[in-house]
Formats: C-alpha cells, structure tokens, sequence
C-alpha cells in the first residue's frame, strides 16, 4: 500500500532511520537520467539536499522508486527494493 499524504520530513526521517540516507544521496547525485526528476536536480548540490527536499513538491509516495537507477548504485536492485518495500509499507 503506498502512503497518501506524505511530507518530505516524513521521508528523510525514513531514510535515516532506515540507515540508508546516505546511500539514497549517493545515487541520487549520479547522473540524471529520470525525466520525472530533471528539475529538481537543475542547480542541486549534495550542501542543501534535505533543505531542497523540503521546498520541492515532488510526490513522496513515489520518489524512491525514481530518484535513481537502483543497478546502478553499489547497494543494487535488491537493497533498494527492499528500502521501497520498507517505504511503502510503513
């Protein structure tokens, strides 16, 4: 079931608590290949991450499955579908 309603507070506090907020910054920073994200990445910097999360009004409820290409990162499909199961069910 993916949450309705969600904030980007809710979701950093996610990923940290999920100890992987670090690892989501890593992949998210490689380079953009998602459409859905093009904006948000235009003058970013790994500095105001979580400052920018904030003001964005991007879906929550859907930024982790499209933020990156999960093979592409060192932790792999696996870890991040597992990260999106966790997302989705809590």
């Amino acid at each position: 079931m993916i949450k309705k309603d969600v904030s980007p507070q809710e979701f950093v506090s996610f990923l940290k608590n999920n100890n992987c907020y670090k690892q989501f910054r890593r992949g998210f920073y490689t380079p953009c290949k998602n459409e859905y994200l093009r904006d948000f990445y235009q003058n970013s910097s790994k500095e105001c991450f979580s400052q920018k999360l904030m003001r964005t009004n991007l879906d929550y409820r859907l930024f982790l499955s499209h933020a990156f290409e999960w093979n592409d990162t060192k932790e792999g499909y696996d870890f991040w579908h597992s990260v999106r199961h966790k997302w989705e069910n809590i």
